[in-house]
């Protein structure tokens, strides 16, 4: 094989070479998750409250009067995210449970309160999304545990997220190990306190190639043009 041959070979080969391994960065993705609730019905005679600027709420009683002596709480926890593309499974929202074994004579058998889930991206760009979801709480007796319903799955499809170069898929609920997530049901047993997550994966969204990124692919197609036409001399 000629030098002039071995020439276009090596400069097509390095054109495409350098074209297919332009650099692809991990982006960055941080922000906060919170909410409040909101619109609590159902329960009587104050068995019932929402607290510590609405993220809290309460339920039941120990005590031998209706003032909510270690109750049920239900608390939308404050949660710090910071990932970077690729991942997947990742922490976007939290739920602690703590489910009191209270006097079924001051604890509501069903009612309902409303979960306002807001969460705010700083990077990549400023991007806020909220979401509300209507709970059902439901109280069986006692020791069995208690019940929360109305985590409907595709609920979490309304969640619009806008961040710049990054496409959030995979919305999904996980409940730990102290408790069990079935059929958009959690479970959660007496006297035990449980968490139950928000989780979506992120990737990056494949940019399209630069002008240099496309000339250096030009250069090699070229070469490897010329290199056909002079092999076919």
């Amino acid at each position: 094989m000629s030098k002039g041959i071995n020439h276009f070979i090596g400069a097509a080969v390095f054109g495409l070479a350098l074209a297919a391994s332009a650099p692809s960065f991990a982006v960055p993705i941080t922000g906060t998750s919170g909410g409040t609730f909101t619109n609590l019905s159902g329960c009587g005679g104050g068995d019932c409250s929402i607290t510590s600027s609405s993220h809290v709420l309460s339920w039941g009683s120990t005590s031998s009067q209706h003032n909510l002596r270690n109750p049920s709480t239900l608390t939308i926890d404050t949660f710090n995210i910071n990932t970077a593309t690729n991942s997947t499974n990742t922490v976007i929202a939290e739920l602690t449970w703590f489910n009191s074994s209270t006097l079924d004579s001051q604890t509501p058998d069903d009612f309902s309160v409303h979960y306002n889930l807001s969460i705010h991206f700083t990077a990549p760009g400023n991007s806020t999304t909220t979401e509300t979801f209507d709970l059902d709480i439901i109280n069986t007796s006692n020791p069995t545990g208690d019940k929360i319903g109305s985590f409907t799955l595709p609920d979490l499809s309304a969640l619009v997220f806008n961040l710049p170069g990054v496409t959030v898929s995979n919305l999904h609920y996980v409940a730990d190990n102290h408790s069990t997530l079935t059929n958009n049901i959690w479970f959660n047993k007496e006297n035990n306190t449980a968490n139950l997550f928000i989780e979506a994966d992120f990737s990056a969204v494949r940019p399209a190639p630069e002008p240099a990124s496309l000339a250096l692919m030009g250069a090699g197609l070229i070469g490897f043009g010329k290199l056909r036409r002079r092999m076919k001399r």
